[in-house]
C-alpha cells in the first residue's frame, strides 16, 4: 500500500484518507478544518441571511 510505504519514508506525513469519522455520519475535508464555516458566513453575507441556512449536507 502506497500510503504504508510512505509514511515509512516520512516520518513526519501527516497521512489523509477517506475513513470515517465515528462522531459525524457525513465527515468532509472542509468540515474538520473548519473551511466550511466560513463558506457558510460567505453564502449568508451575499444572500443577506443568516449562515444557519447554509448547512451542505451532500447528498451521497
Amino acid at each position: 500500500m502506497v500510503t504504508g510505504v510512505f509514511a515509512q519514508e516520512f516520518k513526519d506525513a501527516i497521512i489523509v484518507d477517506q475513513s470515517g469519522d465515528s462522531g459525524n455520519l457525513r465527515p468532509n475535508t472542509a468540515t474538520f478544518t473548519g473551511i466550511m464555516d466560513v463558506i457558510r458566513k460567505l453564502f449568508a453575507e451575499e444572500n443577506k441571511v443568516s449562515s444557519g441556512l447554509f448547512s451542505f449536507i451532500s447528498a451521497y
